[in-house]
């Protein structure tokens, strides 16, 4: 059985430079590839993409708390 194509990832770092040379390498394997840089921004995106991946920076809340961990997987509870 062929495993189906991932479609959508969502990236979500500060720092601009390292999103987009990861952007660039996901490109070729997912058809969506969207960038955020802050914690609402990744609940919101996640909320409205539903990506199939999210590849988050662990340091991205302004709190430090892993609140916003639960909010994503409450979110998109599929999503890897």
């Amino acid at each position: 059985m062929m495993e189906q194509a991932l479609s959508c990832v969502l990236l979500a770092d500060r720092h601009h430079g390292l999103t987009e040379g990861v952007r660039g390498l996901l490109e070729t394997t997912f058809g969506t590839v969207v960038m955020v840089a802050d914690e609402t921004s990744l609940l919101d995106g996640a909320s409205r993409l539903k990506p199939d991946v999210a590849v988050v920076d662990l340091s991205l809340a302004k709190d430090r708390s892993l609140g916003w961990l639960r909010a994503l997987r409450s979110a998109v509870p599929a999503s890897r």
